[in-house]
């Protein structure tokens, strides 16, 4: 499942920062990537 939670995420534009796996559970920290855009 986080193989295709990442790839609805990375669809809109976020990356992964880390990969957290705990037994079972996997953590995705995503992160917006820095355009250089002011805001």
């Amino acid at each position: 499942q986080a193989g295709m939670v990442l790839a609805a995420h990375r669809r809109q534009g976020l990356v992964l920062e880390r990969r957290l796996t705990e037994g079972d559970w996997t953590t995705l920290v995503l992160r917006k990537p820095s355009g250089g855009h002011a805001g």
